[in-house]
């Protein structure tokens, strides 16, 4: 039942649902997981079948979490500690805290190119991160003062685009090389965006 359960766990973030509650139906029987940012117990809780069974210290004011259903890892953002936590999910534990810019807000997992993409709101970066190594392999320049708040990120074409709030714009993202490649205009405040494979944007989304 566990290995039932962690693979439905698993397709729904494959077919690019949001990390929030989602139900299932299979074999006649209902399932219902549940991953959650605990942002004031600065904690991350795994819940399958509605029942927590474990709670996972990380780093201060956790904000947005991704997922890698291939390699089995979780990473959450710490918005105030400039960090990226990496738990393990087979034993539940951090396995590594990863330096990223000021503010990191929301977070894109591309499992196929075994990287994963930060926001970082002051700073008005991205961060790429290698998830073999755990390191930031580029920092990525948007426009200053834009503070980037959602992100959409697109595997199989190897594209991340990101919502500049306060810059008005859409920044186009090559994963092969890490750099902006179109700014596309948007009027208002863009804060979330949505590609059909990952979506993340608005407050703690």
């Amino acid at each position: 039942m566990l290995r039932f359960e962690n693979f439905i766990n698993k397709a729904r973030v494959v077919r690019g649902t949001a990390l929030v509650s989602q139900r299932f139906r299979a074999a006649g029987l209902a399932l219902a997981t549940v991953l959650a940012a605990l942002t004031f117990a600065g904690a991350v809780s795994a819940s399958p079948a509605n029942k927590v069974i474990a709670t996972i210290p990380v780093a201060n004011l956790p904000t947005a979490l991704g997922l890698d259903p291939v390699r089995g890892t979780v990473y959450v953002t710490s918005f105030t500690g400039k960090s990226v936590s990496v738990i393990n999910e087979q034993t539940n534990s951090v396995i590594a805290t990863i330096p990223v810019g000021n503010y990191p807000y929301v977070v894109a997992v591309d499992p196929i190119h075994w990287t994963v993409y930060v926001v970082n709101y002051i700073d008005s970066t991205v961060s790429a991160i290698d998830e073999r190594t755990n390191t930031v392999i580029a920092t990525i320049p948007l426009p200053v003062g834009s503070y980037p708040h959602g992100m959409a990120l697109d595997p199989f074409r190897g594209t991340v685009y990101v919502a500049n709030d306060l810059g008005h714009t859409v920044s186009v993202i090559d994963e092969a090389t890490n750099t902006v490649t179109d700014t596309i205009a948007i009027p208002n405040n863009p804060t979330c965006l949505g590609s059909g494979y990952t979506q993340f944007g608005g407050s703690f989304s």
